[in-house]
């Protein structure tokens, strides 16, 4: 029996069901668990209608996307079967959350939290590298509280949890901006922090000059450019792209507008 609903915003009285859906997965069929196992996903089929993302809970313990239109299974994840390592440790997929338009169902990279995730969501881009990270929230497993994540994004497996570090009071300053002459970058940063380094790059994209701001402590972090490249040669006039760098991650950027001296 399907266990799975669309029903049309605009009937009247008794609500008009424009499909349901009873997806296939793991030994159960099971249906959802919790508010956060259905989420309304853009457009990832390419038909101009929104689709949706299901967790499935129980015996089912899969993800999956649904076609918008009919209901109809697009792909699945069974989190016993296709998930790593070997054996798999998984089960019921209490969230779901869409990281974007390019979604096939494959897996862009793990991460073991040790507790029970019972809230994930796609957010913007926090670490300041273009790609949407995902934030995560678990229950331990002892039911003595939780810990919010935060994940990088990108399909790296080896990245792992954000540095925390990274999540300061505010992102990558320049001053004065514009300027003709030096000018100073700086970065608040967390606690504990990595050594952060700050990459320039001109106005078509080369890195023109690296600054290291120096071991990270609690504070600020900066450098100090003096508007030359590495070979001590005075840079032209144009538009210069600064990038926080910590530990060899992108974390910030911010551009600023070179005057002609």
């Amino acid at each position: 029996m399907d266990h799975l609903f669309a029903i049309s915003g605009r009937s009247e009285g008794l609500g008009t069901v424009v499909w349901s859906a009873r997806p296939i997965g793991g030994p159960s069929n099971s249906g959802g668990y919790g508010e956060y196992c259905l989420a309304v996903a853009p457009d990832l089929t390419g038909d101009g209608t929104h689709d949706v993302l299901y967790g499935a809970a129980w015996g089912n313990r899969s993800a999956f996307l649904l076609d918008g239109t009919s209901g109809q299974t697009v792909w699945s994840f069974d989190t016993y079967e296709d998930s790593p390592p070997a054996p798999p440790r998984s089960g019921w997929v209490y969230a779901v959350a869409s990281l974007g338009s390019d979604v096939t169902g494959a897996i862009l990279w793990s991460y073991a939290v040790g507790d029970k995730i019972s809230t994930v969501r796609g957010v913007p881009d926090l670490t300041g590298n273009g790609i949407p990270d995902v934030v995560a929230g678990t229950q331990l497993l002892n039911g003595s509280g939780g810990i919010c994540y935060a994940f990088e994004g990108n399909d790296d497996v080896a990245a792992g949890v954000a540095d925390p570090a990274a999540f300061a009071a505010g992102r990558l300053r320049v001053a004065p901006n514009p300027s003709a002459g030096p000018t100073l970058w700086s970065f608040p940063l967390a606690r504990g922090a990595s050594r952060a380094v700050i990459e320039l790059h001109d106005p078509s994209g080369r890195r023109v000059r690296t600054l290291d701001a120096g071991p990270g402590g609690s504070g600020e972090a900066a450098a100090r450019w003096d508007g030359r490249c590495e070979e001590g040669r005075l840079l032209p006039a144009g538009i210069y792209l600064g990038r926080l760098l910590l530990n060899g991650r992108p974390r910030a950027a911010t551009r600023m507008v070179r005057l002609p001296r």
